[in-house]
Order: C-alpha cells, then sequence, then structure tokens
C-alpha cells in the first residue's frame, strides 16, 4: 500500500464545517493525518466556497490579499466593525459581514425593517480608494429589499410619489413610485456570487423560498413578494432590463435582481467563479484520488454545492472522490447515484455533536492517517 502512495497525487478540496471549522483548518487537518501514515503522498490542499459565507476569507488567505476594517453598521443600524479585502483594483466583499442573518438574535429577525446599508458603506469605501470593480459574495443575507439600501448608499434615490426619499426596507418598498440614478458612478464592475437560482419574485422567488428564515411571517412573506414585483416594474422602467428574467435574482433577498439591473452587474455561481479561479477542473484532472467534504452532507449537497460539484467533475474524468463530513443523511443509493466512492463521518467517531463539533481537527486527522485506498 505504501508503495502506491509513493506516486500518488491526492488533491483535498473541502468546504468549511460551518460554526466548527474553516475551509483552511479542514484542509489540513486531512493533509495532517495523510502524511503521517503516507509520508511520501503528494497533497495539494485546496479550500472551496460556493459564495456564502466564508468565500471571501477563502479568496483572502488564497490570493494573498490585503484586508480592510472599516466602521460601518448592522442591519438594525447600529455601529459594528467589519472587513473586506481588495487589491489594487478589486475589492472582496462579503454580505454577511455586515447584513447577515448570524448578526441579529433571533428575535431580532425581520426583512420588514432590516436593510443593507452595512455593506453598502464597505463598498463605497473601497471605492473611495480608487477601486473599481467589486465582488460581492451574496450568502448569509438577512434582508429582502433587492438590494436597493446599498444603491442608496452609493448614489442612488428612491421617492415616493411626492418625490420624498424612500429609505429602501422590506416594509418600504411599496411607497417607492420612482427611482433616480447619480449623476457619476464610481463602481465601474460589480460580480455577483451566489448558489441559488431562484428568481427575484413568485413562489419559488426571494420572500417565498427564503422570507421565513429571516423572520418573514406568512403575512409579511405575501407583502414581501408583491413589493418585490412592484420594485421590478420600476427597476426595469429605469433600465430596460427586467430583473425578473435574472437567473438567481432571488439570491440575498433579491439583491442580486436588484443590483444586477442597476449595474449591469455579472452574476456567477459561487463554486464555478472559485473553481475557474482555481483551475479545480485541470486539478481534478491531474490527481489520482480527490477528497472533499462539508459539515452536513445531505441532498442539497448535490444540487450546485461544494460536494456535488466536485463529485459532478470526478465522475466527467473518472476519478475516484472520497467524501469527509460532519454528518452525512445521503442513502447508500444517493452516495452511488452521485458517483462518490465512499463517505465517512466525524460523528461516527465523536461522542456526540458537542465532541464533533469541538474536537473534528482531530477527528479528521485521524480518518487521513487512517486513510486507506487503491484503485479499483
Amino acid at each position: 500500500m505504501n508503495e502506491y502512495y509513493l506516486h500518488m497525487n491526492i488533491l483535498i478540496a473541502s468546504d468549511k464545517y460551518k460554526g466548527s471549522m474553516t475551509a483552511h483548518q479542514v484542509c489540513a487537518a486531512i493533509a495532517g493525518g495523510i502524511l503521517q501514515s503516507h509520508p511520501n503522498a503528494h497533497i495539494t490542499q485546496l479550500p472551496m466556497a460556493d459564495g456564502g459565507d466564508g468565500t471571501m476569507e477563502i479568496l483572502s488567505q488564497s490570493l494573498s490579499l490585503e484586508t480592510v476594517e472599516r466602521d460601518t453598521i448592522d442591519p438594525l443600524g447600529r455601529p459594528i466593525t467589519a472587513k473586506y479585502y481588495h487589491t489594487a483594483d478589486t475589492a472582496y466583499i462579503e454580505l454577511a459581514e455586515a447584513s447577515g442573518i448570524a448578526l441579529l438574535h433571533s428575535a431580532e429577525l425581520n426583512p420588514m425593517i432590516t436593510d443593507c446599508r452595512g455593506t453598502g458603506i464597505l463598498i463605497k469605501d473601497a471605492l473611495s480608494r480608487g477601486i473599481e470593480h467589486i465582488i460581492l459574495g451574496l450568502g448569509g443575507s438577512c434582508t429582502t429589499e433587492a438590494g436597493l439600501s446599498i444603491a442608496a448608499e452609493l448614489g442612488y434615490q428612491f421617492l415616493d410619489d411626492h418625490g420624498q426619499l424612500v429609505s429602501p426596507t422590506g416594509g418600504n418598498l411599496m411607497t417607492i413610485q420612482s427611482i433616480v440614478p447619480p449623476e457619476i458612478s464610481k463602481l465601474k464592475k460589480l460580480t455577483l456570487l451566489c448558489d441559488v437560482e431562484n428568481p427575484m419574485y413568485g413562489p419559488n422567488g426571494a420572500a417565498y423560498v427564503f422570507g421565513p428564515q429571516k423572520g418573514a411571517t406568512p403575512e409579511e412573506v405575501e407583502i414581501l413578494d408583491r413589493s418585490l414585483k412592484h420594485i421590478a416594474t420600476l427597476l426595469q422602467e429605469a433600465t430596460g432590463r427586467d430583473p425578473q428574467n435574472i437567473v438567481g435574482g432571488g439570491a440575498a433577498g433579491a439583491i442580486a435582481a436588484g443590483l444586477g439591473v442597476l449595474y449591469d452587474a455579472e452574476i456567477k455561481s459561487g463554486f464555478d467563479y472559485l473553481a475557474e479561479l482555481f483551475q479545480l477542473e485541470e486539478q481534478i484532472k491531474d490527481a489520482d484520488l480527490i477528497i472533499s467534504g462539508e459539515g452536513l452532507l445531505d441532498a442539497q449537497s448535490l444540487q450546485g454545492k461544494v460536494v456535488g460539484s466536485i463529485a459532478t467533475l470526478c465522475h466527467q474524468y473518472r476519478k475516484p472522490l472520497i467524501v469527509y463530513c460532519g454528518d452525512s443523511r445521503l442513502s447508500a443509493d444517493q452516495i452511488e447515484d452521485a458517483h462518490i466512492h465512499s463517505v465517512e463521518t466525524v460523528m461516527s467517531r465523536a461522542v456526540d455533536l458537542r465532541d464533533a463539533m469541538e474536537n473534528g481537527e482531530r477527528f479528521l486527522w485521524e480518518m487521513g492517517k487512517n486513510l486507506s485506498f487503491s484503485p479499483q
């Protein structure tokens, strides 16, 4: 077995274990264990994400980006400090940093009153430094206001039927009757990273699908959906582009739709963006074995998320894929249908969930150390 590992190229391309380990920590723990028992194996670590929270941290560490910390506000307007990353001409900003659901207690969640002004402040700070390209990761939003509060921070005006300014929140959208663009926009290029394909409004839109998890009652979901449809009409009148036609426009409370048409933004799958940047496909083609994973492996994992997307590429190039995860809810048939060679879980080794969360790196190290694989 060791003789085989002398010439083995192993690619470790894992997502984070949410609430427990970053993707970098996961990859490093697995690699450390493998090298303990197979010191001659050639290992490439490639932390991955799908556009959700944690994506920008991966980009920061992988690209050695400069970090900026900035005073801003949370979704309820309270002072906080948030960070973003940048190069000379591009800023990498995560919506969850200043406008994320994790910033609020469950009792505070209310998409009728929350907004994303804090993210707008971060973008404005980046633009003040001469940066013209913003890459915005849309995961973790707690708002449903089509990103209009971000646009307002960047100079757009949203007026009622009396010509008075309206502060864009989910509960105020119906009062907006006209959109006035800024005379000059410093934002020359906007790229939005997301991991959903929902439209702006409708039964499968931002309000109905994501509103309840952001604190909306059934009645508020209906109001928000009607409000987004109203805003879509205004956006189309103002830009000539129909935001409802944007695939993934419902991402982050329809931010992808709103900012998508206001700034003619490029909307990309977060996974696809990282995969292209890191040349993932080429790395899979060059590997003898791929190891991926995430905290909870379930049916959603196979729908455009990291593990499912990597499984598709591995099947395409006939490469074996092993999945190390916190826990798995997939059946043996689902695992086989996804063309995954095998699945191992931290929970099968841990005493309980707390043990798994607190000692995940040690368990992954042991799993890596006990790796046993040979070509079929």
